[in-house]
Order: structure tokens, then sequence, then C-alpha cells
């Protein structure tokens, strides 16, 4: 799997995460969106599916991406990320997206406001800004 980070590490032991959580969170989620995605495990073109997960409260919670593989018959834990769900919103235009390898993940570049300096966005919500440009 492509690496870019542990997020986890900012608010939370890892190893103990994995180990005594994150199988609870996993089966007490919300399900974001969903969408399909290329075969992660085998690395052929072989039609999936991506599901976006979220465990927490309404300011902050985990958001993790699991991936169906339907030749293992079970789901893979693709990647996650704290986020937080309240503050201050802005609206951007989106100019394009940039996908990862798998297409599950990447860049979004936009603008505030029309003409004004780009900026770009990795992370969570690059699947569900995916969704709605295609």
């Amino acid at each position: 799997m492509p690496g870019h980070g542990n997020h986890w590490e900012t608010i939370r032991d890892v190893e103990i995460y994995i180990k005594e959580e994150l199988s609870n969170e996993l089966q007490e989620s919300t399900l974001v969106c969903r969408a399909p995605c290329i075969d992660v495990e085998g690395g052929t073109e072989k039609p999936e599916e991506v599901f976006c997960l979220r465990y927490g409260s309404d300011r902050f919670a985990n958001q993790m991406l699991l991936v169906s593989n339907t030749t293992g018959n079970n789901n893979i834990f693709f990647s996650g990320y704290p986020v937080s769900l309240d503050g201050n919103k802005y609206s951007v235009t989106i100019d394009r997206i940039e996908p990862w390898q798998y297409g599950i993940e990447g860049y979004v570049h936009g603008q505030a406001n029309p003409g004004s300096a780009p900026c770009s966005s990795i992370g969570p919500y690059f699947l569900t800004a995916r969704q709605n440009l295609d």
C-alpha cells in the first residue's frame, strides 16, 4: 500500500490503537460514501469497491478507507485519518484532481476565490471530491 505518513501518531499510540481499538471502531463506524476502484490486493484492473467509514464525535473522528477484495472474500484496511468536523468552512472551486496509485487518495487542486492563489489538499476528502467531479 502507498504510504504518506502516520496521521494517527499525532493523537494516540498507534500499536495500542491497532491492537485494541481499530476493529471496534470499524464495526461501529458510519458509512460516509463508497466508490468503485481497482483491485488493490492483486494489482489488477478487476473492479472492486472502496468504502469510507467514520467513527467518532461531531467534532473529531477517525475516517477510514476499506477496499473490497472479492477474490479473498474480505475487506482490506487501506488508510485512515483523524478528521476535524467543525470550525470555519470555506468554499473552494476545484480545478482538478490528481489521483495517486489506485485512484483512492490524491491531491485536490483549487482556489478559494477566482483569480486567487491556488491551494491543494490531500487526505480524507479526496474520495468525496472525486465523486462530485466524476
